[in-house]
């Protein structure tokens, strides 16, 4: 297993609307990159209630609002943010992961990457769409999970993310995701790089 040569390790910070794919990309990448680098997702933790699809410690820790809020206020958290009125947030074992040189990846929305960029200023910061509206849409409708009013909602975020992430020049890469393989083979090329 390859090493980073680095006095500390490397967070890389994914944004992306719901819908742009980034959880089943980084999924993808962890899983391909494995065997080279000490990789990982950061899980974040949520007040929100599980999907049906979703695992316990895998995609997210899930805490009820008054857990959530006793951890906040003993600062366990790097940073915390909210989405569509549920919170989620990170803990401060990235700090600890990352002096042992470990690779992290934190899917976050953009005020996460915001904080964490913030928390851990040498981040670096990818932002994930979709080609177009229309297609972030047909992904949203295709889960199969939601209202239209909820994906309404989704989509009227992803327009105000979208426009947030090019206007504030925060993310050093801007990665669309409109071919699966190609863009798992941009993001390794772009982590192999800025790692090694």
């Amino acid at each position: 297993m390859a090493t980073n040569n680095n006095k500390s390790g490397k967070l890389f910070v994914i944004s992306a609307p719901s819908g742009a794919g980034k959880t089943s990309l980084i999924k993808e990448v962890i899983k391909r990159l494995n065997n080279q680098y000490d990789i990982s997702r950061v899980i974040t933790y949520t007040n929100r209630s599980p999907r049906e699809n979703e695992t316990e410690g895998k995609d997210y820790y899930f805490l009820n609002s008054a857990e959530f809020d006793k951890r906040f206020k003993n600062n366990f958290f790097l940073e915390t943010n909210v989405y569509n009125g549920k919170y989620y947030g990170s803990s401060t074992n990235i700090l600890t992961d990352l002096e042992m040189n470990k690779i992290l990846i934190a899917i976050t929305d953009i005020n996460g990457a915001k904080s964490l960029n913030q928390a851990v200023p040498k981040a670096i910061l990818i932002w994930i769409t979709a080609p177009n509206m229309e297609e972030l849409k047909r992904r949203l409708l295709s889960r199969g999970n939601m209202s239209n009013t909820q994906i309404e909602k989704r989509m009227q975020i992803a327009q105000e993310e979208t426009k947030e992430a090019h206007k504030s020049r925060l993310f050093k890469f801007n990665v669309v995701n409109d071919v699966f393989e190609q863009t798992i083979a941009e993001l390794i090329k772009i982590l192999k790089k800025e790692t090694e």
